[in-house]
C-alpha cells in the first residue's frame, strides 16, 4: 500500500475497493477474539496488541495476509 495510514480506519479506506470488505471482516474477527486489544498501525499494517502484538493483517495486490504472533499460535495450539 502506498499510503501510510495512521489508523486502521484510514488503512481500510486506502485499500483497494475489492479488499475493504475482507479487511473489515478480519478486523471484526480479531475484535471478537481479543476484545480488549489495542488497535494500532505497526509496519504500515493493522495490528492488535495486548502488552505485545497479537496479530497483524495487510492487503496486498491479490491477497490479504494474516500474521499471528507466537503468543496467539501457542494459545490456539492449547
Amino acid at each position: 500500500m502506498k499510503v501510510r495510514a495512521k489508523t486502521i480506519d484510514a488503512y481500510i479506506a486506502a485499500a483497494a475497493p475489492i479488499a475493504r470488505k475482507r479487511l473489515r471482516e478480519m478486523r471484526a474477527a480479531v475484535r471478537r477474539g481479543a476484545p480488549g486489544a489495542r488497535e494500532e498501525i505497526k509496519w504500515n499494517m493493522p495490528a492488535f496488541s495486548s502488552e505485545r502484538i497479537l496479530v497483524m493483517f495487510a492487503a496486498f495486490k491479490k491477497h490479504i495476509g494474516v500474521f499471528p504472533t507466537g503468543r496467539v499460535l501457542d494459545a490456539v495450539e492449547k
